[in-house]
């Protein structure tokens, strides 16, 4: 009894701690993951379209049908297109520059094959 006590209460800190370190290197070694980059996001009927640069460093483009999306979360500030269980596209809602929210939200209800409702966010899945 009291041992498994000593060792929750030292393990859980313990694998937070490390967890954090851990990520941090991470996050040095993913330049792509800085404020630099700039991300834009073109929805059409049958189609999105995904351009990533970093200054002179890095461009992408991505032109992909709504196959590619997994599930699509919209919470309070923010729209996650998921491409996978554990990766995602992250839009800021209030970066939004052309039509608007509520325009883009029904276009996922209307493009997406099941709507379901989650605490705060929205859930639109091609699954």
């Amino acid at each position: 009894g009291i041992f498994m006590l000593a060792f929750g209460v030292l393990f859980f800190p313990l694998v937070y701690v490390l967890t954090h370190f851990l990520q941090k290197n991470v996050d040095k070694t993913m330049n792509l993951l800085s404020d630099e980059t700039k991300e834009s996001y073109v929805f059409t009927q049958d189609k999105i379209y995904v351009n990533t640069v970093q200054a002179n460093d890095y461009s992408a483009n991505v032109v992909a049908s709504y196959k590619y999306l997994y599930k699509i979360i919209e919470d309070k500030n923010t729209i996650y297109l998921y491409i996978s269980k554990m990766q995602s596209h992250v839009i800021q809602k209030k970066y939004l520059t052309e039509g608007s929210l509520e325009e883009l939200t029904k276009f996922f209800e209307t493009n997406f094959n099941t709507v379901k409702y989650k605490r705060d966010c929205t859930i639109f899945s091609n699954k």
